[in-house]
């Protein structure tokens, strides 16, 4: 319901500006993909739109998403589809949670931090670590751990940073 009334309050905002568009707007139409779509719903992604929709924006964003996944439909998805790439699992109370988190950076696997609850806004001081909002692809620093700089390809030193 929210994101068709976003999409109408764009649509109308379209139109009154006399900027193009369809009457119809449609994420899968626009951004998705069918194979990948088909290939996502092998791996455990529920078939109705919404699901799809996440998919999408789970994939496509630049930053890392922030699921509320209470039936852990999305949390299953993400480890069959990341499988193949190494993911790492993780979890604010494991004791190797940052060489986890920096081993996986520095070799560039996939990492799905599960079961934060309400505590999602403590990532950004974890062990000495504040992650930038910069997507994990980019070539700009992820965060710091010490006095070091994290980057994907591995650490830096640095002390005047963030």
């Amino acid at each position: 319901v929210y994101r068709d009334k976003v999409t109408t309050i764009w649509r109308d905002a379209c139109v009154e500006k006399s900027i193009p568009c369809s009457d119809v707007f449609s994420l899968p139409a626009i951004m998705g993909n069918d194979v990948d779509i088909r290939q996502w719903q092998l791996e455990g992604l529920p078939k109705d739109a919404l699901s799809t929709e996440n998919g999408i924006l789970v994939t496509r964003a630049k930053r890392w998403p922030l699921m509320i996944d209470p039936q852990q439909q999305a949390n299953n998805w993400i480890k069959n589809m990341e499988q193949q790439a190494g993911i790492k699992l993780i979890k604010l109370s494991d004791p190797n949670f940052l060489r986890v988190l920096e081993g996986a950076i520095r070799i560039g696997c996939p990492v799905l931090c599960e079961d934060l609850g309400d505590r999602g806004g403590e990532l950004r001081g974890v062990g000495g670590l504040r992650v930038v909002g910069e997507p994990l692809g980019g070539r700009r620093a992820l965060g710091r751990v010490g006095g070091q700089r994290v980057h994907r390809g591995g650490r830096h030193e640095g002390s005047d940073w963030l």
